[in-house]
């Protein structure tokens, strides 16, 4: 049994030393590939181009598109309306050439990103095939380390076999020595050995029985694992054929586009006749072929960032996998940490045994061999008494019993358990009153600042009316609830439901009282009182359409007055009203202007006298329309 603990010990601190080499080689790849993952200058450098070149192609394709109204005009004007269709034509062509090699750019990266995948799935596919096969050669070999359960039971029963011929030997020379005590005594001993060893062999059957089941699990997660791989190898192909089937598609649509585009270029030569807006034709030419080369310096920009990013998805994806397997490893590692703790363990007690049963058989075997040659052996013992009283001291033995190791264990759990829990309610009753403090904390500065920004924003909202109504009063009204019937409908069915419960229930119960008494209103809404000069109404209700919107108009000034955004945008919020209030609201919506930005979509002219810049959408004579812009300082300086 030392033999077979010791071979253990020495295989768990190999596979230790073997797991601690692997945690530090991923350790220290998970590291590399951190540092590689962080630079990300080179990305930011190629994204700061493509933004570049794209504003450029932008100013060029604006460039070109005017040059081309003009020549279309031209056309028109010179009375060859052909080249202007062929001029029209030409430009739409272009931009679906322009959306077909953005598509077919988006779909080679979906190809790339699909292809990456698919190589991913498949490289974890046969690393998990790998473990298959070397978890099967262990189980095959009796679970990898652990010996088989016939071989255990074979060596176990040899110790027992030894033992008993040991003991036999001591029995026979004590029993001839008249020692009868002394051979009950040892058949006792006996006895405990051999129980203790059948209980080893039962505890190697059951930890063989273990790892073999362990095994087996490893086995079919692994399988589990594998179809996951194989699923995912199958999506990714299947999302590589559709990107690549989409790419020929979309090259063949390309390139009917290009026929079509050079032979409407061919025709529009012709159509030109003797070549006249020759300017326009040249200075196009030159902003067609600085488009192309923008165009391609951003394909190249954009292939190389495409690049980096698969790059950095890749490096992200292996991070992934090594922060997954690195807990799988530290928890390997602690439960073979565990296991060979009490392989030491083990190792200690079956040392201790031996040494023990070793001391025992060097004095019964001097104490005997001292007796033999003293010759004080008693020859006339009563051996039928002897036998007898043996028998009486067994039963005696058997009645009383032993105590039951399963009862210190309960008891230890018990104890462990109770502590735990012990702990726990300790905490959460710590928990319970942070909270509590928290809470009411919250309540209170709740409380102190939803009564100042309501103050500040009722003074506002009165001033905003009157301006608005040039004269009246409004006011904002909380509306407190009386909480007296609501507390006594909760304590009556608190009683009902608690009678039944402990001293503790009850505790908690007066305390839920005693809350509820400390809260006798709440605020359960905000009433609004409008009174516009020359009347007596109060509800807002009883006021007109126009009335309600300039209310309404007073209440969101009061509240962007006192609480700004970084922007407002009104939508036709003066449609209601007529050009004098159009006008009030202009100057309170001027006198907020240094406190946030609005944005007002209006048809009234009182309020774009306000803006800053006007924005407006126009039909051009092509029936296309056209988005304007004015800034209302610089035309008012030019008029002037």
């Amino acid at each position: 049994e030392l033999k077979a603990i010791n071979k253990k010990l020495v295989e768990r601190e190999r596979l230790s030393r073997e797991e601690e080499k692997e945690m530090a080689k991923i350790n220290r790849e998970l590291g590399q590939r951190q540092e590689r993952q962080s630079g990300q200058a080179e990305r930011g450098r190629l994204e700061e181009v493509k933004r570049k070149l794209e504003a450029e192609r932008n100013n060029l394709f604006q460039a070109l598109s005017e040059v081309k109204a003009r020549l279309s005009v031209s056309y028109e004007r010179a009375g060859k309306t052909d080249a202007a269709w062929l001029l029209k034509r030409g430009g739409r062509l272009e931009q679906e050439i322009a959306g077909l090699n953005k598509e077919i750019k988006e779909a080679e990266i979906n190809l790339a990103e699909a292809e990456a995948g698919a190589q991913a799935a498949k490289t974890e596919q046969e690393q998990i095939s790998r473990a298959l096969n070397e978890w099967r050669g262990k189980l095959n070999n009796g679970a990898g380390e652990k010996q088989p359960a016939g071989a255990l039971l074979k060596k176990a029963r040899q110790e027992i076999d030894e033992l008993l011929d040991i003991y036999e030997r001591i029995f026979i020379c004590l029993e001839q020595a008249g020692d009868i005590a002394g051979a009950t005594k040892h058949l006792i001993l006996l006895q405990a050995k051999l129980k203790g060893l059948k209980e080893a062999l039962q505890d190697k059957r059951s930890e063989a029985e273990a790892e073999t089941e362990r095994f087996k699990k490893e086995m079919v997660s692994g399988e589990e694992k594998k179809q996951a791989a194989v699923e995912r190898y199958i999506v990714w192909q299947g999302k590589s054929q559709g990107a690549q089937a989409k790419i020929k598609f979309l090259r063949e649509a390309l390139a009917a586009k290009a026929r079509e585009q050079t032979e409407l270029t061919a025709k529009l030569t012709n159509a030109d006749g003797e070549g006249s807006n020759r300017e326009l034709k040249r200075a196009e030419l030159g902003l067609a072929a600085k488009w192309e080369a923008v165009n391609k310096e951003i394909a190249k920009a954009e292939k190389n960032l495409a690049e980096l990013q698969a790059a950095g998805r890749q490096e992200q994806e292996a991070l992934m996998k090594l922060r997954k397997l690195l807990p799988e490893l530290q928890a390997n590692a602690n439960a073979n940490a565990a296991q060979l703790n009490e392989i030491k363990i083990a190792k200690a007690r079956v040392e201790t045994k031996l040494e023990d049963l070793e001391n025992e058989v060097r004095n019964e075997t001097g104490n005997l061999r001292a007796v033999i040659d003293a010759g004080g052996v008693d020859h006339n013992l009563d051996k039928d008494g002897a036998a007898a009283e043996i028998q009486k001291l067994k039963r005696q033995r058997e009645l009383i019993g032993g105590i039951d190791p399963e009862v210190k264990k309960e008891y230890e759990e018990t104890k462990t358990r109770f502590e735990f829990l012990s702990n726990q309610t300790e905490d959460l009753e710590s928990g319970i009153n942070s909270l509590t403090k928290v809470v009411a904390e919250l309540d209170k500065t709740i409380a102190v600042k939803f009564d100042k920004a309501f103050s500040e924003i009722a003074s506002h909202f009165e001033k905003y009316f009157k301006v608005l109504f040039r004269g009246g009063s409004a006011k904002l009204i909380k509306i407190m609830e009386d909480l007296k019937a609501a507390e006594s409908k909760e304590q009556t069915g608190a009683e009902d439901e608690e009678e039944a419960d402990d001293a503790a229930a009850e505790g908690r119960k007066k305390a839920n009282k005693i809350i509820l008494r400390q809260a006798k209103q709440i605020m359960t809404g905000i009433e609004i009182e409008a009174t516009p000069p020359g009347k007596k109404i109060k509800s807002i209700s009883m006021l007109s359409g126009g009335e309600r919107a300039l209310t309404a108009i007073a209440l969101i000034c009061a509240i962007i007055s006192v609480n700004p955004s970084p922007f407002v945008i009104l939508d036709e919020v003066d449609a209601a009203l007529d050009e004098a209030n159009s006008g009030r609201l202009g100057d309170i919506l001027e006198e907020l202007v240094h406190k946030t930005q609005f944005i007002v979509i209006t048809h009234n002219r009182s309020i774009m006298y306000k803006a800053d810049i006007i924005y407006g959408v126009t039909m051009g004579a092509d029936g296309v329309s056209q988005l304007l812009s004015l800034k209302v300082e610089e035309a008012t300086a030019s008029k002037k």
